[in-house]
């Protein structure tokens, strides 16, 4: 069985999340016997993260043709027994044209009652993020979770980084003056590592990192004491490793599947208020291993089923 898969990202950079998705259902379906190859599709920019997509290029298989648009796609497929669309919302999935019967969408996200009956008729095989008002859906783990905790260990070991054996890892996209005052708060005489785009103070005790491999942020994940983070790759990695978490929240820029993943997950109670003492040290993710395990088997079987 030959399998093609396309992960949406609306032509953004890659991000770590992005890479880490496509390399766990990468994986997760090869090691089911098929051939994969993943669609080069608005992954590549010469003025963005291009060590991701290197990573990509290195740990994957990309197809030999660079899609600019989804319409590509469809004009000119790449050739496969089954097309995965995964992290699509409805713009996105609504466009497919190509064989109903090949097509298999993944993790929808952001989408209504109306949309994916509309999406249903165009796909073999559907399944969602999270439950939909008044409809029954497959419901999906986010690709992440395909992949266990030994085989994310497995996949951390590639890792050079030299880390010290007691630091707080703080990942977020932006860090403030607020976000670090409450790390310090954390961190206490620890160090603090701290992976960000952007920084508006430079002067803490520890270290910046910048252009790390996927592996390294795992692998930093995987060692640290604390989690300070508004990433959800970070929220999904602690889970998988059972670390303690702290969970900025941005109201007017974070998306739907961030929060609902905290409410499903039952950690409403480790969102930070960064003007307030810092959090309790014991994170419980008791229903998020609840909510995790009850859809394993549904979600491998959706994947099997589909190739």
């Amino acid at each position: 069985m030959e399998v093609a898969i396309s992960f949406f990202n609306n032509g953004e950079k890659i991000q770590y999340q992005d890479t880490l998705q496509i390399y766990s259902l990468f994986e997760y379906v090869k090691r089911l016997g098929c051939q994969v190859q993943i669609i080069d599709y608005n992954l590549y920019n010469q003025n963005k993260k291009n060590f991701l997509y290197n990573f990509l290029d290195d740990n994957t298989i990309l197809t030999s043709v660079r899609y600019n648009d989804i319409n590509e796609i469809r004009e000119y497929p790449p050739l496969a027994d089954r097309y995965i669309f995964v992290n699509g919302d409805f713009s996105q999935l609504n466009i497919c044209a190509l064989d109903k019967d090949k097509c298999i969408a993944y993790g929808i996200k952001d989408i209504n009652k109306d949309e994916i009956e509309k999406i249903e008729q165009k796909y073999e095989k559907v399944s969602t993020l999270f439950d939909i008002k008044d409809k029954n859906v497959t419901r999906c783990l986010d690709p992440m979770f395909l992949l266990d905790k030994n085989q994310w260990d497995e996949f951390s070991q590639k890792s050079n980084l030299k880390l010290d054996k007691n630091y707080i890892l703080v990942y977020c996209n932006n860090v403030t003056k607020d976000i670090l005052e409450y790390s310090r708060k954390v961190a206490r005489d620890q160090k603090l590592y701290i992976l960000a785009d952007k920084m508006q103070f430079t002067l803490f005790n520890g270290k910046r990192l910048k252009n790390i491999m996927p592996y390294d942020l795992v692998n930093l994940i995987k060692n640290s004491q604390d989690v300070i983070t508004n990433c959800n790759d970070a929220i999904k990695l602690s889970i998988i490793f059972d670390k303690n978490i702290h969970i900025i929240l941005d109201e007017e820029n974070d998306d739907n599947y961030k929060i609902e993943m905290i409410n499903e997950y039952g950690l409403i109670d480790r969102v930070v208020n960064l003007n307030s003492d810092k959090l309790e040290d014991i994170t419980d993710y008791t229903k998020a291993d609840e909510k995790i395990n009850s859809l394993k088997n549904i979600t491998f079987d959706f994947i099997k089923e589909s190739t």
